[in-house]
């Protein structure tokens, strides 16, 4: 796992970089985080999906608060509120802009699955 820095039109976004071993190209997942934000049982997601063959992408959507103390569920939730999910669509070109240049990726039909932030 590698932390990388995305600019926003809002500012720095930290995520989290999962690359699978050998030389791709591989599919590429973009994990968005669940309301509780990233903690250890979201890190272990995206290195339990890098050992399956995918390259992994968790970005920090709560980055324009500052840092948080993850497992805080008071703290989390009130970020919920004050960043509507909406600004989590905003990135998510910026987001996936970033994945290109990182990695020899495969281009495979998009999906979504899980809960929505906010």
């Amino acid at each position: 796992m590698s932390k990388v820095e995305i600019e926003t039109k809002d500012g720095t976004c930290p995520s989290y970089v999962y690359r699978p071993s050998g030389s791709g190209p591989w599919p590429a997942v973009l994990i968005f985080m669940d309301g509780l934000g990233i903690r250890p049982a979201m890190l272990e997601i995206g290195e339990r999906l890098a050992t399956y063959g995918y390259f992994v992408l968790l970005p920090d959507l709560f980055y324009r608060s500052g840092p948080y103390e993850p497992m805080d569920p008071h703290v989390v939730l009130a970020l919920c509120h004050e960043h509507a999910a909406a600004e989590a669509e905003l990135d998510t070109d910026r987001i996936l802009a970033t994945l290109a240049p990182r990695a020899p990726l495969r281009v495979l039909p998009s999906g979504q699955g899980g809960n929505r932030v906010g």
